[in-house]
């Protein structure tokens, strides 16, 4: 069981998907707009490298009072989510932006990993929309990585990626398919 969680818009959904590849039928709800998508958790099932994953997509957290799941019930999803899965959770990924540190992501990580799971379930970092990062996505790692220190953020590992493949091109590839091909195989590799 890996839990996926983040804030609203961040690209949980978009993650799962990825993984899960562009054939299967039951994709994660995605949305561009300014309120989330995803009401409650949701279990997606992946193979990767021949073993399989229950891989949990989550209500953004930070949504706001306008936003479809307000901030108290995202929290009470993921209560009741843990105490669904009943000790069974193998890993936390950690979706989050890749822009400027805030507080709010310091936040987020001690309420989910450090209270909800009491620092006793391995947690990975998903940095995502850095298709347009120079030289490469993980250059923003090199950038920011103080910061997650100085915030006493500990991971496990890390994986800055896209998880789209951006507008069609002429040619019938997409702009960034070579980002989206590069971040699959980090997220398949953070995950096992």
């Amino acid at each position: 069981n890996v839990i996926i969680f983040g804030e609203t818009g961040v690209g949980k959904s978009s993650v799962i998907n990825m993984i899960r590849g562009e054939a299967a039928r039951d994709q994660a709800p995605v949305s561009s707009g300014a309120v989330g998508c995803t009401f409650s958790s949701q279990g997606y099932e992946a193979v990767i490298d021949g073993q399989k994953y229950m891989l949990w997509d989550t209500a953004g957290l930070n949504e706001g009072l306008r936003g479809t799941v307000d901030p108290q019930q995202a929290i009470l999803n993921l209560v009741e989510l843990f105490e669904k899965l009943d000790g069974r959770v193998h890993l936390l990924v950690y979706c989050i932006r890749g822009k400027r540190f805030r507080q709010v992501v310091k936040d987020n990580y001690d309420l989910f990993y450090t209270r909800l799971c009491k620092s006793n379930v391995p947690i990975v970092v998903a940095v995502t929309g850095l298709e347009n990062e120079m030289p490469d996505m993980d250059n923003w790692w090199k950038e920011n990585a103080d910061d997650f220190k100085e915030y006493r953020m500990r991971f496990g590992g890390h994986a800055c990626i896209t998880s789209t493949r951006g507008k069609p091109l002429k040619d019938g590839g997409y702009m960034f398919d070579e980002e989206y091909d590069e971040s699959l195989e980090k997220i398949g590799t953070l995950i096992k």
